[in-house]
């Protein structure tokens, strides 16, 4: 027999080693190679070990199958019940950690039963147990931790994991249930006198095999059945990449057989991560026998001050590479946000990026509908949750002008934003109906709302006993789930869409889990278990053959590209932090025989290691992690320093940020600067206008100019400027009649009258808040507030002695210089003794500093004095303050120099717009704190 195992250098390629070694053992003709079975690390590496078979065959021939060993023993020992097993093992030791709750404190049962079912599973796969007796355990537990066994914490923690795992085995035996893992160790070792006797298999295993898995090989080996093909050394021990060959070799029981001697680039790195003699060393023996370095324009490293530039620079990288003629792209990165926005800026491009790693499930469209939909009939249809679902497209469909599009537009503008209803299907409806009559929808639009809203109705009713009362089984959750949604209409579109047909599919499985089991839950229990499902799902989108491919490390270990990009390279993803576990630290573990940090750092290695020479053009990429400085990760660092003694050069390349952003980049150079066209320069100026205009003549132009509007917000309960809104009516309905309140006083206001005066203003609030406290009674708040205040405003109007109420929310408009119209609207129009105007502003909010008014920064006082003409007093009347004050007073003369300055800075900076002058963003801190136009004038990205 030949030797069992192939040992090639990193450099190697090995499915061109397992073709050409299928063709040397196939026999003549070669033709017929389903004798043969390939096992690979990943599943995503099949696309190459096809191409490679296909140009050793030089003509058709019968494939052999291709992918893992957990997947060749899936579908070829196949267990119908692992998938219901997984759910419903879930849910019964969710009930064990409640019946033990008291052990547990605060902590996260979710997280909890994950752990807990992971480390009993990793025990089953390695053939481990917990000892029987708890004494037994507690001593083990004492031995590994160090510490006496009679240790409070030790004892605690023993007490649990034998208690918990106890509970678990007998709640195994009594529901029947098989241990996924125990039952895969058992069909592995089946399946060599079963399925595997007639066949060759050629493996090239991961990094990390469990006890079950590495039985099997070993007894495939002693049959021969087996070919082991692995890449790089088995020399070196501890912490090295060959530790994970050599582990293997030994756990297995095969001597290292000799490697085959790799090229100059091999003997470089394997200098590079040698755990001896020196670095200094090392790097100055090597140089002597390479004068020139063979990584220089093999390897480049590139480090960004953001994750933001590193995106960019990758997205040029690709795009860079692309253009040179066809390729096979890699980017490798654990890091999903950032490759989530390469993405994103790929697609710019028109170039595709297929992702081999998949993501959860539950952040897929499909399963948010199913979330936003729970959501709203928990919470009676509270309007964010109801609009997710309206909104999503399993309801709207393909169809622009669709009835139910217009009945979701209908039901968000009208009752949502104008009728300010944001919860139950029944207040909905009856805005509808008054929406209707006032307005007098169309006859199609109104049935089409109603029709809407009978079908959120009628799809909710399954549910809604479930969310109001007590405990149910399991399986009738999920069935009326199901119904609920084919009653919402959106089932055959979550069908006809691949992650909307998994999610009905997990559904399906998570209903035979539990279909005649007596398990009951509550509604957070329920949703507390579907959320986990959801989550523990991986939604692979469909390959779409594109050249460039999204991997993990593990993913791409054994593949070849000709470009390859490992970004994210920093040591927070690569090797990437340890696991925290809730029970037995990695101590413990290790002497209970489990996989610890140590184990996932060394097969880390291993697969860094074999990136360094997956490609002839590698690009690795870092940057840094919020305020800290860009780092790269160890290995990476170990490499640069070494480059450096040895040829003077660390790798790093210098490239311009501007060069390595794409063209669609949607950054601001410099602040923006828009001339106003003839079409778009203003009709009229409003006081709030001529302020923006000063404050940041760009957020005038978006505003005021453009027209644009930022998303109204959709406000359930009563904010500031809603205070503000009603404080003001108040007062206007107490000097003049407001149709539907109480008022006005109509009498002078004295101390003869400051009573009545108060009763009155009081009755008006109620009125005024009434609807407000329909809606929810903590608007009381509010109420009060402006209660507590009235007594002192009451008093500040009869300490104004000769002063007189003319007008209250008087509208104002003027010819401004043949520009445009001047307009506005005065709080409060008055005289005083002398026949002087009196122009006050309520404010209930925020109120500018008497130097910005009279340095010209604030302008609405000086506005409204321009439009009332004549000599004017004006001020901010402070309702918000204890005792209401005026503020920012200034007297008739003063107001009319203000005035008059800015008139005529008005009239200049109007005529300069008009003439093409731009409209620059100031940038100033204050002003951009709060500003809706910041998404636009994209501030944060101004250069320094």
């Amino acid at each position: 027999m030949t030797a069992p195992v192939t040992l090639l250098p990193w450099s190697g390629n090995v499915f061109e080693a397992m073709a050409e070694w299928i063709f040397a053992h196939a026999g003549s003709p070669c033709t017929d190679l389903t004798r043969f079975v390939i096992l690979l690390p990943d599943a995503s590496g099949s696309r190459q070990m096809r191409q490679a078979l296909q140009q050793h065959a030089g003509g058709a021939f019968l494939a052999p199958a291709i992918g893992t060993l957990k997947q060749w023993i899936d579908e070829n020992c196949p267990s119908a019940r692992d998938e219901e097993n997984r759910h419903l093992r879930e849910l019964l030791f969710r009930d064990i950690l409640a019946e033990h709750r008291g052990l547990f404190d605060s902590a996260d049962p979710a997280r909890l039963a994950s752990e807990l079912l992971g480390l009993f599973d990793q025990l089953s796969l390695r053939h481990q147990r917990l000892p029987d007796d708890e004494a037994e355990l507690r001593q083990r537990l004492g031995a590994a931790y160090g510490v006496p066994e009679d240790n409070l914490q030790l004892g605690f923690e023993a007490s649990v994991v034998h208690h918990l795992w106890q509970a678990w085995r007998k709640i195994e035996d009594q529901a029947d249930i098989d241990d996924p893992a125990v039952a895969y160790a058992a069909r592995l070792r089946d399946s060599i006198e079963g399925v595997c006797r007639d066949r060759q298999f050629l493996f090239v295993p991961p990094p990390t095999l469990h006890g079950a898995e590495i039985d099997w090989v070993r007894r495939m080996l002693e049959l021969g059945r087996l070919h082991l093909f692995l890449s790089g050394g088995c020399e070196h021990t501890d912490l090295h990449p060959d530790q994970v060959n050599r582990g293997l070799l030994r756990d297995i029981g095969l001597t290292p057989p000799t490697p085959i001697p790799g090229n100059t680039v091999d003997k470089v790195l394997d200098c590079v991560y040698a755990p001896e003699p020196w670095l200094t060393d090392r790097a100055r023996e090597l140089r002597q026998t390479l004068p020139e370095s063979p990584l220089a324009g093999r390897i480049r490293i590139l480090g960004y001050d953001k994750a933001e530039d590193e995106a960019h620079g990758i997205t040029s990288t690709i795009v860079s590479a692309l253009m040179r003629g066809p390729r096979r792209i890699a980017l490798v990165t654990d890091d999903r946000r950032l490759a989530r926005r390469i993405r994103a800026l790929l697609e710019r491009h028109d170039i595709w990026l297929d992702d081999a790693a998949g993501w959860a499930l539950s952040t897929s469209s499909a399963a948010s509908l199913v979330e936003s939909w729970l959501g709203a009939i928990e919470e009676d249809f509270l309007y964010p949750a109801l609009l997710d679902v309206l909104k999503s497209p399993f309801l709207l469909g393909d169809e622009i002008d669709s009835p139910v599009r217009a009945a979701v537009f209908r039901i968000e503008q009208d009752i949502v934003h104008h009728e300010n209803i944001g919860s139950s299907l029944a207040r909905y409806r009856h805005a509808a109906k008054t929406r209707l009559q006032r307005l007098g929808w169309n006859e199609d639009t109104a049935r089409h709302v109603f029709e809407l809203l009978d079908r959120l109705q009628l799809a909710c009713e399954p549910l809604r006993p479930l969310v109001r009362h007590g405990r149910h089984p399991a399986s009738r959750f999920v069935h009326c789930l199901l119904d609920s949604l084919e009653r919402l209409g959106v089932a055959q579109a979550l069908y006809n869409d691949p992650a909307g047909m998994q999610v009905l599919e997990l559904l399906r499985e998570l209903a035979n889990a539990v279909t005649g089991s007596e398990i009951e839950l509550d509604w957070p229990g329920f949703r507390r278990w579907l959320g986990s499902a959801l989550e523990s799902e991986v939604f692979h989108p469909a390959q779409q053959g594109s050249r460039v491919r999204l991997l993990t490390p593990e993913q791409a270990q054994a593949q070849k590209f000709d470009t390859l990009i490992i970004a994210a390279a920093d040591d927070a993803h690569l090797p990437g932090g340890g696991p925290r576990h809730c029970f037995l630290n990695d101590r413990v573990r290790y002497a209970l025989g489990l996989p610890v940090w140590r184990d996932r750092l060394r097969a880390r290695y291993y697969l860094f290691r074999q990136l360094l020479q997956a490609a002839e053009e590698i690009c690795i990429t870092y940057s840094h992690a919020e305020d800290e400085e860009a780092i790269p990760s160890r290995w990476i660092g170990l490499l640069q320093a070494f480059h450096r003694l040895a040829w003077k050069d660390d790798l790093t390349t210098r490239i311009d940020a501007t060069a390595m952003k794409p063209a669609t980049e949607l950054r601001a150079s410099s602040p923006p600067r828009p001339v106003l066209p003839d079409g778009l320069f203003p009709n009229h100026l409003t006081a709030t206008a001529h302020q923006n205009l000063i404050t940041c003549p760009y957020r005038f132009a978006v505003f005021d100019c453009m027209r644009l509007k930022a998303p109204e917000e959709i406000r359930e309960a009563l904010q500031k400027s809603d205070y503000g809104n009603r404080v003001h009516l108040c007062l206007e309905a107490f000097f003049e009649d407001k149709p539907g309140l109480p008022g006005p006083f109509g009498r002078p206001l004295s101390d003869a009258t400051r009573a009545e005066a108060i009763e009155c203003l009081q009755h008006i609030a109620e009125a005024v808040f009434r609807r407000d406290l329909e809606t929810d009674f903590m608007h009381r708040g509010w109420l009060r507030r402006w209660q507590d205040k009235i007594p002192s405003c009451i008093n500040w109007f009869i300490s104004q002695t000769g002063w007189r109420h003319v007008a209250s929310e008087k509208p104002y408009e003027m010819d401004f210089h043949g520009l445009l119209k001047l307009k506005g609207k005065i709080d409060y129009l008055g005289r005083d003794a002398d026949g002087n105007g009196v122009i006050l502003d309520f404010k209930t909010g925020f109120i500018p500093a008497k130097k910005d008014v009279v340095g010209g920064e604030a302008v609405q006082l000086q506005t409204y004095a321009l439009l009332a003409g004549g000599h004017n007093h004006l001020g901010y009347l402070a309702l918000d303050e204890k005792p209401v004050r005026l503020k920012c007073h200034l007297d008739p003369e003063q107001a009319e120099d203000q005035a008059t300055e800015i008139d005529q800075r008005l009239r200049e900076v109007l005529e300069a717009i008009r003439d093409g002058t731009g409209l620059p963003a100031w940038g100033e801190e204050q002003a951009c704190r709060h500003c809706d136009a910041d998404v636009l004038c994209r501030r944060d990205f101004w250069p320094a």
